[in-house]
């Protein structure tokens, strides 16, 4: 049997109607978990999707391949996340300076 995680892929592959809206629905898949999950929540202090931090942020907003924003509790800074339904998500950490 599918583990819930699993069923929810599936359900986003049955649902979604193109490879783009299948990435959207992930994004906001893997941004409820990072702020639900108790090791997530605890380190960080909130998670944006790209377009909704660059806003916030003055970056354009354009796509750059980041697809999740998160912020470290305590100033530790901030955390990028490029993520795939098809491959393994890949996180790195940056500190974001200035907008371009």
């Amino acid at each position: 049997m599918a583990s819930g995680f699993q069923q929810v892929l599936e359900h986003i592959r049955f649902e979604a109607d193109s490879e783009a809206r299948k990435g959207r629905l992930f994004e906001r898949l893997m941004q409820a978990y990072f702020r639900e999950d108790p090791l997530y929540r605890d380190r960080f202090s909130d998670v944006w999707l790209w377009p909704d931090w660059a806003r916030r942020t003055g970056f354009s907003g354009l796509d750059t391949g980041i697809d999740l924003v998160a912020e470290e509790r305590g100033g530790g800074g901030i955390a990028r996340s490029s993520a795939s339904v098809t491959r393994p998500a890949r996180a790195s950490r940056r500190r974001i300076l200035t907008p371009s």
